[in-house]
């Protein structure tokens, strides 16, 4: 997996905040945890906006630049200064990146003793492999589960195991972001009805986000829903009467709608 700002460099570590792939060149470490350069002037901005009511800033899961939330219960106070103060919230850490290669040689070679399952986190798995290993059943799964991350995409693989989960969600975790990210990655994987399940909870969260309606009309569209679709960018452009995208994509389905002139009118206001 390569960095998302340089390509040709190897990443190293997630953003907690954007949830997107870094080289350590773009990764800066505040409290423990990792955040790209340009969240973290995000992070500072909103932490100086919650400072303005007295309330912390919660950063919950990796997502996008919505993922804060306000807590007086789980989060420290601000000081006298009225400067928030981050709460140490055990959800957030450094997620190590998995190799695919490695996780794949170690199941050819070593499947048999469960390595591949302890370095991909699968402790209980690994321990299975370990106490069975004399069938030899373990080494044939190993070595097929080998094979099979090798021919992962890089990206399957990075979803599959190197993704931050997000945990807990209910009360302490409004982190519409997060799941605007699951939902691309879903759609990207062509899981598009898992897709809308995350953007519909992402607007659950967070009414007034404007992404998450135009990736659900999005993938609307492509389905063949054009009405539903027009509906999501009529509401995301209710939010922001300058979203030029979600004109032009409400343009495409008014086009395949058979309502040119509405097509028309929406590229010209894009």
């Amino acid at each position: 997996m390569n960095c998302t700002n340089h390509p040709e460099k190897e990443a190293v570590g997630i953003c907690v905040y954007c949830g997107k792939f870094f080289c350590e060149d773009c990764l800066v470490e505040v409290k423990g945890k990792m955040y790209c350069k340009s969240c973290l002037s995000k992070v500072f901005d909103e932490a100086k906006e919650s400072g303005k009511s007295s309330n912390p800033i919660v950063f919950m899961n990796a997502g996008g630049a919505s993922s804060s939330s306000s807590s007086s219960s789980s989060s420290s106070s601000t000081a006298s200064t009225g400067s928030p103060v981050f709460s140490a919230n055990p959800l957030i850490n450094v997620i190590p990146l998995k190799s695919k290669m490695t996780a794949g040689l170690l199941g050819i070679f070593l499947g048999g003793l469960g390595l591949h399952k302890f370095y991909l986190g699968k402790t209980g798995q690994g321990v299975l492999y370990l106490i069975f290993c004399w069938t030899f059943i373990p080494s044939v799964i190993g070595f097929i589960e080998g094979i099979s991350y090798l021919l992962m995409s890089d990206y399957e693989f990075a979803l599959k195991f190197n993704t931050p989960p997000i945990l807990n969600m209910g009360v302490d975790s409004n982190n519409a972001s997060a799941y605007i990210e699951k939902g691309s990655a879903k759609e990207k994987l062509e899981d598009y009805q898992g897709a809308i399940a995350d953007y519909n909870q992402a607007i659950k969260l967070n009414p007034n986000d404007k992404e998450a309606y135009k990736d659900r009309g999005f993938i609307k569209n492509n389905l063949g829903d054009h009405q539903g679709a027009i509906n999501d960018y009529n509401q995301a452009i209710s939010i922001d009467p300058n979203y030029a995208e979600a004109y032009y994509n409400r343009g495409n389905a008014k086009y395949n709608l058979g309502d040119y002139q509405g097509a028309i009118n929406d590229y010209n206001q894009t």
